[in-house]
Parts: C-alpha cells; structure tokens; sequence
C-alpha cells in the first residue's frame, strides 16, 4: 500500500518551504506547506522507522505495466453484474489531500490507514498521522468510507489488542465500509511477525480474532492481502466464508480464484486533490434489488419487502398521498390509488416496486329491525268447577241400621224455570 520515500522528512520540509515560494504562495500557505512538512518530520522521527508501509508493497512479478485506471481491467466474468465501483486507500503517504477535488475526479470509495503495529521487536501500537484528518474529511464531501490497519501481531492476543486499539481511536465514529486487517510481509526488511515464523493456521486465527472483535463492535471487518498470501499463507476459503476479502494484485487481469469483493490493481493511480501516486481500487458492489415488483395493500396495511443490494441505501416515494416509505424500508398504505417506492445504493443502482392500494369498501350498513310488538298476554282460562263429591255423613245418635244418608252437592242457580 504505502511508497517507499527516499529523502528524509527534514528534506521534505526544505522542499515545501523552497516550492510554495517559486510558486508565489502567500505567507499563510507557505507556513501551512512548511507547518506540514515539520510534522511530517517529527512523526517520521519519533515513529516512522517501525513503519511497516514505508516500503513498497507490491511483491507481484509483473509482465505488463501496471494499469492506472478502473478503465484498463479485465473484470472476471462473476462479476458481470456487479456496479464497479472507484476506490482509493490512503495513508500519511498521501500527506494532505484535497478531499473535494478528490470526489470531483469521480472517487465514490475511500480505505483509510487507521494506524500500524511497528515490525520491531517492541512492536508499537501507533495511529496514522493522518487518520483522523481523513475521516472526516472523506465522509464530508460524501464518500463511503472504511479503514484498515497494518498488523504486526505475532499471536491472538495482539490481534485482539490491535482491533481494541482501532476501536478505540474510532470513539463509534460511523463508516459504511468495513474496517480491513492489512496482513503482509514487510518488504526491504525483516518484521516481527516474519521472524515469528508462524503457521497459516496461526496467521489466519490471528485475521479471526482482529474481525471477530471488530464485528462484536457493530462494524464489519474484512481482511486485505495480496494473491500470494491469499494463495499460500492464509486459509483463504475459510476467511471468505465469514469476512470480505480485499485482494492485492497489480494486473489489468488477475487470475486469482478466490472470493473476493474488492480490488487493488495499481499503487501509482493519479487522483486530483493527491501529490503524487495512490493505491486504487475496484469495489464489486451487489445492484440493489427490491422484491416483488408489485405489492398490493389495504389502507393504513405496513409491510417491509425483500430486498438487497451493496452500498448505502435510501428509500423515496413518488406519491405520499398513496404510500410512504421510511429509512427501513417500510412501505405504509395511506390513500387508495398507485405509486412506485424506489431504492436507490450510493453505488449508483437503482430498483422499483409498484405499490397499488384499493379504494376501501363502504362500511356496511347495521340491518334495521321491525319495530317489536308488546308480547301478547295468553288468554285467561275461566277457572273450572271442583268436580262435586258425594259425602256420606252418618248420624250418631240413630242406629246404624237405620244410618241416614245426605247428599251434598253446590247450590246451581236455575238458568230455566222449572217445570215439573
């Protein structure tokens, strides 16, 4: 990633301060341009010497220039339907960079150098000069940005530390690409992990720990490393299943087999708004897709349709009066008639649903009832005659024999005159 810099930092500052006055820079540019290259000399001084990017890093045996442009690849046919998307990576290499001239010139994506472990023995955690000047400045003029950080880490432990370290310089401070464990040989010397002689085992339990705490942290993490690390010292597959691989290969045409998502072909692109050489990539992004193509709902019915797609996601409606659409994707019916939502990736891509809701059916009217009668009484019966009875009374005082019998029986007025 980074270039080797052949003159020392005091020289550098000599060279500024000799520039900005050929070229007739105000008082107030030419202290910036020497305030710079002081700073650049101080941190060269105090940390740069463990610096595991001061040196090239391309260890590619090319036949063939290397490409400068997204313009001169041969894109591998799996990804035929992937929006290539424009990235750099950057470092204090870069020194200061004019970030708006820097998304004029096209650049949608921007990999910034959190920081570094040193490759020697004491193998110091430093942050990169630059970093948070980058940050901020890229996600300003609107880039998606990631970072990645050179490990020197010789076991789980430090890979542990140095995700820990990358967290904490972050402070939660948001990116909408992952955050990429740098993995690499320290070319011009021998670093610590080199001399550590480790497994690929080791090596890739060490990119497991680094992303699996980044991920514990809410980030996403990948791994960047060139094909022949990819190939030889890292279990790969393994590592892509879980993570997205940032793959090195400075060709017009890599071969390599592997997963990967991104690209970095060239390490000595021109970009507006940056002094000298940059590393540039290739970002496969997903197209976004929204399922299905027509969605039907009743008034006030809510519902979050399939959908996917790379990059960062925003949701609009063309008509609110029929359907609104939040951050989430929600789609909520509120007035009868049509409208499309659309889903839109900030890497370019772009899909529809076709919402139709209904005019909603008058309420039914409550059945009326017949006015209801007042219940009728049942007719009375006359009541009925006890039956008459025939009372035998005897008389004590006769004798039996001579028992007198009487009939009673209820006294019937005549209805007739009687006639004998």
């Amino acid at each position: 990633m980074g270039k080797i810099r052949k003159q020392t930092q005091l020289v550098a500052a000599f060279s500024a301060l000799l520039l900005a006055t050929q070229m007739g820079g105000t008082g107030s540019s030419v202290l910036f341009a020497v305030k710079n290259a002081v700073a650049d000399a101080v941190y060269e001084r105090e940390f740069g010497q463990e610096d595991p990017q001061r040196f090239s890093t391309s260890n590619n045996t090319l036949a063939g220039a290397i490409p400068t442009s997204m313009s001169q690849l041969v894109h591998q046919a799996r990804f035929m339907d992937y929006v290539k998307v424009d990235c750099i990576d950057v470092s204090r290499y870069q020194k200061s960079i004019d970030w708006d001239a820097v998304a004029r010139d096209g650049v949608q994506q921007a990999i910034i150098r959190m920081g570094y472990r040193g490759y020697g023995d004491a193998g110091t955690l430093v942050t990169d000069q630059y970093f948070r000047t980058n940050l901020e400045e890229a996600t300003r003029v609107g880039l998606e940005v990631g970072l990645y950080f050179y490990t020197q880490a010789t076991n789980v432990s430090e890979a542990i530390q140095e995700a820990e370290y990358v967290l904490s310089g972050l402070n939660g401070y948001p990116l909408s690409l992952p955050i990429y464990l740098d993995i690499e040989k320290v070319e011009g010397d021998t670093g610590r992990m080199d001399k550590a002689n480790l497994t690929t085992a080791q090596r890739t339990a060490i990119c497991e720990a680094f992303c699996d705490r980044i991920q514990q942290a809410g980030y996403r993490a990948g791994v960047y490393a060139n094909k022949t690390w990819l190939t030889t010292y890292l279990y790969a597959d393994e590592l892509s299943q879980k993570y997205p691989i940032w793959l090195a290969h400075y060709t017009t045409n890599t071969s390599y087999s592997g997963d990967f998502t991104m690209w970095q072909f060239s390490d000595r692109s021109i970009v507006n708004g940056i002094s000298g050489g940059v590393d540039r990539n290739v970002s496969y992004s997903r197209k976004v897709n929204i399922i299905p193509e027509t969605l039907t709902l009743s008034n006030m019915e809510s519902i979050i349709p399939e959908f996917y797609g790379d990059g960062r996601i925003s949701f609009d409606t063309f008509n609110g009066d029929v359907a609104v659409v939040d951050n989430s994707g929600r789609i909520t019916a509120v007035g009868s008639g049509e409208t499309d939502i659309v889903i839109r990736s900030s890497n370019g891509s772009v899909d529809y649903v076709h919402v139709i809701v209904p005019e909603s059916a008058p309420p039914a009217e409550e059945p009326t009832e017949a006015p209801t009668e007042a219940p009728t009484e049942p007719p009375t019966e006359a009541p009925t005659e006890e039956p008459s009875e025939f009372v035998i009374e005897t008389n004590p005082e006769l004798p039996t024999e001579n028992d007198h019998i009487v009939f009673t029986a209820p006294v019937v007025e005549p209805t007739a005159p009687f006639l004998p």
